[in-house]
């Protein structure tokens, strides 16, 4: 059986052009869910570039947000993947007190919530990736599809700087960096570390770890 690869694909085309080198170096199936905005939507919907055996446009499945969410469709979620899905809206700027524009209430979040969940189930139930190729993930959406997949044993690549010159890093985890130094530090409202040696002793744990 042919390998099945699903790639996260957003207005950076970094992915899309993936895609196009792996479809010419493999003999898999590729799919494809798009977050984009409805002016290049046009380009994806008549390319010929990459032969994508179906995809989704992301923002076609958000739509009606003025009705009631089905919360225990959310609670199944949260207890089928064992994530926090308010936890997760909460640190998206677009739902938090950041987003200057529009103030979403509780029920339009979780509905937005039902409503991603329900897509991305609908998704890998259907196709059941092998692997899921993505950015980063910046956002509440492609973050859940990430933890989805994870959950589900799907093999996750991401593409991230390695801080090495010419060097990709490809892990199914997300950047991360030392922890931060504890509350206590801060005396008198300062901070009692060096900024510049909590970089370098970063990084050289990154490299020797590499």
């Amino acid at each position: 059986m042919k390998p099945r690869l699903i790639f996260w694909i957003d207005s950076n085309f970094y992915y899309f052009g993936l895609a196009k080198s792996l479809q010419e170096m493999l003999d898999c199936e590729l799919y494809s869910v798009i977050e984009i905005t409805d002016k290049p939507k046009k380009f994806f919907e008549e390319q010929k570039i990459v032969n994508f055996k179906k995809v989704w446009f992301f923002y076609d499945y958000i739509k009606n947000i003025k009705k009631k969410p089905d919360l225990k469709y959310l609670q199944l979620i949260e207890k089928k993947y064992g994530i926090n899905l308010w936890l997760i809206a909460l640190n998206d700027r677009m739902f938090n007190e950041v987003n200057e524009y529009y103030k979403f209430s509780s029920d339009e979040i979780l509905l937005i919530l039902e409503q991603e969940c329900r897509l991305f189930e609908k998704i890998l139930d259907e196709i059941k990736p092998d692997f899921l190729l993505m950015p980063p993930t910046h956002q509440q959406h492609n973050h859940i599809f990430y933890l989805l997949c994870k959950a589900r044993g799907i093999h996750v690549l991401i593409g991230a700087q390695s801080r090495i010159g010419m060097r990709l890093l490809i892990s199914d985890k997300m950047d991360k960096l030392k922890p931060l130094p504890p509350l206590s530090d801060f005396k008198d409202g300062e901070l009692n570390f060096n900024p510049e040696e909590y970089l370098w002793n970063s990084n050289k744990n990154f490299r020797d770890n590499f």
